[in-house]
């Protein structure tokens, strides 16, 4: 019987500055929860928080990875994101077989 191979598996989220995305994404590579962190540029998010309309600068990231790694990437982002509630919406996208091989390497 042929094993299950991992699904690949994106994460959107956000931090409050550029360098708190820049050092957490590091983190998450150099403990082998994702294969790739893209930073984009400085965004603008407004939204309502304990009863209050708020618009803050971010920096929006897209994490690479797969589904077997999601338990303890949630489980990281719960002991070491800055942000009390984090925004850490999964997606199950499609993807090539050769960036999917190469998630699940």
């Amino acid at each position: 019987m042929d094993k299950i191979k991992p699904s690949p598996c994106v994460i959107l989220t956000s931090f409050p500055t550029s360098e708190n995305a820049k050092n957490f994404g590091r983190r998450l590579v150099e403990q082998d929860l994702v294969n790739c962190v893209t930073l984009l540029a400085a965004s603008e998010s407004i939204y309502r928080y304990k009863g209050q309309l708020h618009q803050e600068s971010e920096t929006f990231v897209i994490l690479k990875t797969t589904s077997t790694k999601v338990a303890n990437l949630e489980a990281f982002f719960h002991e070491n994101h800055p942000y009390e509630v984090f925004e850490f919406l999964i997606l199950y996208p499609e993807a090539s077989e050769k960036f999917a091989n190469w998630l699940r390497e």
